[in-house]
């Protein structure tokens, strides 16, 4: 009988070592992949994920303790997933293994890239859809090749591997495998499993892993990711912030900061200045550093103890670190970092959940959404009613009384929104196979404002939001009162690396703070001498026609900095 045998590593867990899945046990007396009396073995593979790279697999028509080959790799690899797989039956006449003779390509898992995939069952009506030239026959053969064979099995992953490429989902490519091959077919056993290494937090993991990860994570057009670090109406807002909660608090203040999103760290170096500024001495101040990346909270944690002076505090990956600071009225505080670890398809409610670790009440003092955190959290997959995004802003709020939050306003990646605004409203529009083929490109940007853009070889959710729509939705989830201002309006990047445009962004951040409309108007009349003719008119399209003046600058000055 055919089995298969799927693990993912844990939280902070090491590598799954193959050895594991080879001699995985069924009962406390036999292997799980080991022959029972009167079995045929048909072929064994053992595949995995590393955290960066490609998949690795190593098959066989032995059994597996008995090839010298599985045993080695077996005794020296591993990796964050991993899957075993054997084909075998226990008769002369099994339908899954008597029309394709076990052969090497045959077994399992396959692999491809970073994908792995299984399948223990029958198609039963695999040669006859092969021969079809329907849409599944077509999937099969644009696929190509892909080192595997003549089996269902090999039928199934082709079609999957086609469908993976439109979607890069693997959970809505399975489903859509499912319903494609199951429709108007005989009964089939489709017991399928496959992972990849394109998820949100596994591509942020592979960017983090290791030391060289960190110089070379850049790539998004903001340059913020190249920095590592706030900008200055950032660290303002932050200090602002912090400093109303110490004031609030008794002496010594003992007080708690929430990172959420916290990434790599980026709030690493302001974190320390503004304790040496603010606290006094005695005071403690525990920052909780949250993410859903294992990897970036790793490479967080070795900023701390690499570049900061930190001091380990806890044991293992993601344990805690801790740093005396001078403080600003004599004496030492006590900066501590934890980190914590999140799932990336969390409900807001299960996040806040383990945020509170049981505690009622403000459980923090400030909570700080740095760039972009909230408008990287989609929507998932078929979710009706409030957006996730409006979810987790209300957990915050629940969480801490105040919020600095940092989020991609609509004057942001401005040719992707136009892009992703165009494929809905060809969805509307659309039905049958052009619906589904719209439906693969737009993903999980099905609302206004949601688009993807590429960083570093990967496609990245974003949404854009306006500043009246950041205030009703603050304000909707509890706060007493919000305030909008700009952080910045050119990269971060042409900031620091330009004294020309470092001006233009300081008169331009005092116009929008003081609501200088006059000031604004003035500096429009500027734009419209040097930004005429197409390029002018393109985007200006990009924009609808009740955009306020504030937007229009920022557009503006936008185009300025990437003459």
């Amino acid at each position: 009988m055919c089995r298969l045998l799927l693990a993912c590593a844990g939280d902070g867990a090491d590598d799954i070592p193959l050895d594991s899945l080879v001699k995985a046990k069924s009962t406390t007396r036999s292997k799980l992949f080991g022959l029972q009396r009167g079995e045929r073995l048909h072929g064994f593979g053992v595949a995995w994920l590393p955290v960066r790279g490609p998949a690795g697999c190593v098959v066989t028509l032995r059994p597996p303790l008995d090839d010298l080959n599985v045993r080695r790799v077996a005794a020296a690899a591993g990796g964050r997933v991993a899957l075993a797989h054997v084909r075998s039956c226990a008769c002369d006449s099994c339908p899954a293994t008597t029309y394709c003779p076990a052969s090497e390509p045959n077994c399992q898992p396959f692999a491809r890239g970073e994908l792995v995939f299984a399948h223990v069952g029958i198609l039963a009506h695999h040669r006859a859809l092969a021969k079809s030239g329907g849409e599944a026959a077509r999937r099969a053969d644009a696929a190509g090749a892909l080192d595997c064979g003549n089996s269902d099995s090999a039928f199934l992953f082709r079609v999957f591997v086609s469908l993976y490429d439109e979607t890069r989902d693997v959970a809505a490519a399975l489903r859509r495998l499912a319903a494609l091959v199951a429709a108007d077919a005989p009964p089939s056993s489709l017991n399928l499993v496959a992972a990849d290494g394109a998820g949100a937090a596994r591509m942020y993991d592979a960017r983090y892993e290791d030391d060289g990860a960190e110089g070379s994570a850049g790539g998004d057009k903001a340059g913020v990711e190249e920095v590592k670090d706030v900008m200055a109406s950032e660290s303002a807002a932050f200090r602002g912030v912090f400093a109303a909660a110490r004031r609030g608090a008794p002496s010594p203040a003992s007080l708690r900061v929430l990172d959420f999103g916290s990434g790599d760290g980026r709030y690493l170096a302001e974190f320390c200045r503004t304790a040496a500024a603010v606290l006094q001495g005695g005071d403690e101040l525990e920052v909780v550093a949250y993410d859903v990346s294992a990897g970036a909270l790793r490479a967080f944690r070795r900023r701390c103890l690499r570049d900061a002076g930190f001091s380990a505090r806890g044991g293992g990956p993601l344990g805690a670190v801790v740093k005396d600071v001078a403080a600003a009225g004599g004496g030492t505080a006590a900066l501590t970092i934890a980190f914590v670890r999140g799932d990336a398809v969390a409900s807001p409610e299960a996040v806040e959940a383990l945020l509170r670790c049981g505690a009622a009440g403000d459980v923090f003092d400030v909570a700080v959404s740095g760039w972009g955190s909230t408008s990287a959290i989609p929507d998932l997959e078929g979710a009706r009613g409030p957006s996730r995004q409006d979810g987790f802003v209300a957990a915050l709020c629940r969480l801490a009384p105040r919020l600095l939050q940092v989020v991609s306003s609509a004057n942001n990646f401005m040719g992707p929104q136009q892009t992703y605004a165009d494929l809905r409203a060809a969805r509307a529009a659309a039905a049958g196979s052009d619906a589904e083929a719209l439906d693969a490109r737009i993903r999980l940007a099905t609302r206004p404002g949601d688009f993807y853009y590429p960083v570093a070889g990967h496609d990245y959710f974003f949404s854009a939001v306006t500043p009246a729509r950041e205030r009703q939705r603050l304000l909707a989830a509890g706060f007493a009162e919000a305030t909008i201002s700009a952080c910045n309006v050119v990269s971060f990047r042409d900031i620091l690396g330009s004294a020309v445009v470092a001006k233009l962004e300081r008169a331009a951040l005092r116009l929008v703070d003081a609501d200088d409309h006059l000031g604004l108007q003035r500096l429009l009349a500027l734009g419209a001498a040097r930004a005429t003719g197409e390029k002018a008119r393109r985007t200006a399209r990009l924009f609808d026609p009740d955009r306020t003046l504030v937007d229009q600058a920022a557009r503006y000055l936008i185009s300025v900095a990437r003459r």
